[in-house]
């Protein structure tokens, strides 16, 4: 039987795009490689997943944690559709049998932006040198898209880290998932995680932005806790001439309070929307929006890295919104000092 990968390293695993995993062979079985020297060497394990290799185990008489590998016992049958096979011949966690591996091990904040990762629109993932070589050489510049999955490239042409894809796993599923496995270790904070999520992301900067934004106070949040990410947007006649589309969707969307609009707080990552065609469809979206009635409140990374200036964004979001936001304590503030120390992170820094 070849082994199941969980945890980090099945997280790895989900990472990675097709034009990789066409470039590589499949992983060697444990029955042709008893030393498992060529497992070692293989270059998915020597390119892409480090070592230790996260596994699961059913026999406690199966645990063996060495430099290789780092085995995590399960008692019992794993649930329904908890075990993929993957392209690369091996089987390995699903993403929500993965999420339950990453909760008892990295910080809850980390936790979300992985749930994040899972139930939104895109991956990070970072080639090495030696992979970006073979692409290149492989695909001849046209790796830029393979399936549904599409490589973001940079304002200059250069391909970036960060990959669009439809999501890998549906909210209302992880929901299930985690009420199914109450009682291992884990599934208490990946329940939380998945009430706590707003909605699906498509980028990082998305994710960061809206947990400091939406995450509640005593989790270091600025409590705007009834934001809804990507919220799709019908237009009116006169919005639909301004863009050209009966549709479009918010980043982060508050609802109206009172005699006050409703609020969009969007998002413009530098790699997907800093072009001459996006700009222009950027604009052309937010005169639509501001048609309707709704404010459009654009923010930058280093808004929402710098914390007056994250302050100052709050404060003006509320008062359009017609939210209030009360200082906080000392013992606050110090939760919000915690949660921007693991939310505004390389996005890249692998997750062990």
């Amino acid at each position: 039987m070849s082994e199941v990968f969980c945890g980090p390293t099945a997280f790895k695993l989900h990472r990675i795009s097709p034009q990789v995993i066409g470039l590589c062979p499949p992983l060697p079985q444990p029955r042709g490689d008893k030393n498992r020297t060529e497992l070692r060497s293989h270059p998915v394990v020597s390119e892409i997943l480090g070592t230790p290799l996260h596994r699961l185990v059913f026999s406690r008489n199966e645990l063996s944690n060495g430099k290789l590998f780092r085995d995590h016992f399960w008692s019992g049958e794993c649930p329904f559709g908890s075990i993929w096979e993957h392209e690369l011949g091996v089987s390995v966690a699903s993403p929500a049998m993965t999420l339950l591996g990453l909760a008892s091990s990295i910080p809850f904040p980390q936790l979300l932006m992985a749930v994040y990762e899972m139930c939104g629109g895109f991956a990070v993932f970072r080639p090495s040198e030696a992979i970006e070589e073979a692409m290149r050489k492989y695909w001849h510049g046209s790796s830029e898209r393979l399936g549904f999955w599409k490589r973001v490239m940079s304002t200059k042409g250069a391909p970036t880290s960060l990959w669009m894809r439809p999501p890998l796993l549906d909210l209302d599923e992880l929901k299930r998932f985690a009420s199914e496995v109450a009682g291992h270790r884990g599934a208490r904070p990946l329940a939380e995680a998945a009430e706590l999520m707003t909605g699906p992301c498509e980028s990082p900067f998305e994710v960061q932005t809206s947990l400091l934004l939406g995450l509640p106070r005593r989790l270091g949040g600025m409590g705007l806790t009834d934001i809804e990410n990507n919220k799709e947007i019908r237009l009116s006649s006169d919005a639909r001439a301004l863009c050209g589309k009966s549709t479009c969707r918010a980043d982060i969307y508050l609802e109206a309070r009172g005699a006050h609009r409703p609020v969009d707080i969007e998002c413009p990552g530098a790699v997907v929307h800093d072009s001459n065609e996006s700009a222009l469809s950027d604009s052309r979206r937010i005169a639509a929006l501001q048609s309707m009635g709704i404010e459009v409140v654009p923010v930058t990374f280093d808004q929402i890295s710098d914390a007056r200036s994250l302050n100052a964004v709050v404060s003006l979001v509320a008062k359009r919104s017609g939210r209030k936001v009360a200082p906080k304590s000392e013992g606050l503030l110090r939760r919000e000092l915690d949660l921007r120390r693991n939310v505004l992170i390389d996005w890249n820094a692998p997750v062990d």
